[in-house]
């Protein structure tokens, strides 16, 4: 009697531990469902913070908007901006979307402008020392011209969290060769308004807006008149001159595209750079993104892609990527230019460069692989219009 009460007990004991174990492993799974549902969504608003939040310039921080490779040479990069914003220009703002735009036009250099910078600098304008006996210089009836880029309008595109000058040093190597030059602050990156950033590349088309803006402004007494533009974007900035190429409405006036360390597109990119995740993170944490930037910024897609708008180009376009890039991978730019329908094309890989530095490690070579495209673009565009590039 006294066995049969004690296995009783026993078997009761074990049923009520069975019970326990149970709620015990249930309220563990949700535990862990919670946790998992809020790392994810707490990843996903860090990644829509870490690539929406406007770009808001400090005075008392001269690194920010800097590109790492700026950031190394921090004097030497305040200095180049310096010298650029020490040369003429005008501060220009249109209105879209109830939002300001804002750029910075450099006008081409006068010949007076030429031999004081020559002065300051102690090099010769890149126009006559390297193109001066270029094939495409126009030698008919006698004339001689120095300048293959005079009339040309270099449209420079910062990337993400940089800012209207952070391609200093591209905008003066395009001055010193002879063009004028256009640097626009994307939105969300001040002085230009928006809460966010346009990392969709859905505003690509303000690219569009600025020329038409400049054409009719009217030239200054010892300014030339613009007649063609090259459209040239590095990182963000490249995949927004890459989705204009693309665009039905692109004026016949733009003559080049280039695009430096450009994406194929959001998602892709998104993918890449959460690719060290686990898979049971990672594709979550990209559709929490997407979701937290269409209820916060309205923005739900990115169609079309770069990838998708390079395959109707038919404006030159020069790819340019380093093959040390970890942000944007290099078989991006690969992709880009294999899709690219343009019958004028070409792609330059830069060896050891990283994300956004091809022109620091190339060196002199970027200026001069990019000025001798640009050149031949202008000369193809001149054959098609033999009298004058039309800005339509």
């Amino acid at each position: 009697m006294r066995c049969e009460m004690v296995w009783k007990c026993e078997l009761s004991l074990f049923t009520f531990d069975s019970s326990i174990l149970l709620k015990l492993v249930v309220a563990l799974v949700v535990i862990l469902i919670v946790g998992w549902i809020t790392h994810v969504i707490t990843m996903g608003y860090q990644l829509f913070r870490r690539t929406s939040s406007r770009l808001e310039l400090d005075p008392t921080d001269p690194l920010k908007g800097m590109s790492p490779s700026e950031r190394d040479l921090s004097d030497e990069a305040e200095k180049i901006r310096a010298d650029l914003m020490a040369l003429p220009h005008e501060s220009l703002t249109i209105s879209k979307d109830d939002i300001e735009l804002s750029a910075l036009y450099f006008p081409a250099f006068s010949d007076s402008d030429q031999r004081e910078t020559v002065n300051k600098t102690g090099s010769e304008h890149p126009s006559s020392s390297i193109f001066s006996n270029s094939a495409h210089v126009d030698k008919s009836a006698g004339k001689r011209c120095d300048n293959p880029f005079e009339g040309t309008c270099a449209v420079v595109v910062h990337g993400l969290h940089g800012h209207v000058l952070s391609r200093a040093t591209e905008a003066l190597q395009y001055l010193k060769a002879g063009f004028s030059v256009l640097m626009p602050a994307l939105r969300g990156h001040r002085p230009t308004g928006g809460a966010y950033t346009d990392l969709f590349l859905n505003h690509y088309d303000d690219l569009i807006l600025w020329i038409d803006y400049l054409k009719k402004i009217d030239a200054g007494e010892n300014q030339k008149k613009v007649r063609a533009f090259v459209f040239d974007g590095v990182s963000m900035g490249a995949s927004n001159v890459l989705k204009a190429a693309g665009d039905p409405n692109l004026p016949s006036s733009v003559v080049a595209v280039i695009a430096d360390c450009g994406y194929t597109s959001l998602r892709e990119e998104g993918r890449w750079m959460l690719h060290k995740l686990p898979f049971f993170l990672r594709f979550p944490v990209l559709a929490t993104t997407q979701i937290i930037y269409g209820v916060l910024a309205g923005v739900w897609g990115e169609k079309p892609t770069p990838l998708d708008c390079v395959r109707h180009v038919s404006v030159p376009v020069f790819i340019i990527h380093g093959d040390s890039d970890r942000l944007v991978p290099t078989w991006m730019g690969e992709q880009l230019y294999e899709a690219c329908a343009s019958e004028k094309k070409s792609l330059w890989i830069v060896p050891n460069a990283t994300h956004a530095t091809s022109n620091e490690f190339a060196g002199s070579d970027y200026t001069v692989k990019r000025h001798h495209f640009i050149e031949e673009a202008l000369h193809i565009s001149t054959k098609s219009a033999p009298d004058e590039i039309e800005l339509t």
